[in-house]
């Protein structure tokens, strides 16, 4: 799916661009930064943490769906455990459809990952 994502991006990067961002946007949204860093406590987890998420994308040029957040791996930071990942993906659950801005298309017809990365410094 990344080789996906790459061919959307040197093929059409101006869609590419407005389709990341509305993810990112969308997912910003959706994570509850305290219920997350309340992941991470139950978990155990402290320090400054990097984590990588592959959000679920279906894109046309007038809507974009914004699907599930599944986790990938940790880029910087402790380990992160299995249920402590699961426990953020719940955080960052969610099915948004967004339509069209006027600005600048999304991407058609594409299916497929877009990463998601999010940072945290946690107090042990």
């Amino acid at each position: 799916m990344l080789a996906d994502w790459l061919q959307a991006v040197r093929t059409r990067p101006v869609p590419a661009r407005q389709t990341r961002a509305a993810v990112l946007e969308t997912m910003g949204r959706r994570g509850d930064s305290l219920a997350i860093r309340d992941c991470f406590r139950a978990g155990g987890v402290s320090g400054s943490v990097r984590l990588r998420f592959q959000v679920a994308v279906v894109s046309a040029p007038e809507a974009l769906r914004v699907g599930a957040a599944t986790f990938v791996e940790a880029d910087d930071g402790p380990p992160v455990s299995d249920d402590t990942a699961r426990c953020i993906e719940e955080q960052l659950a969610g099915d948004d459809l967004i339509a069209f801005d006027g600005r600048s298309p999304f991407l058609p017809a594409y299916r497929g990952d877009v990463d998601y990365d999010i940072s945290f410094d946690i107090p042990p």
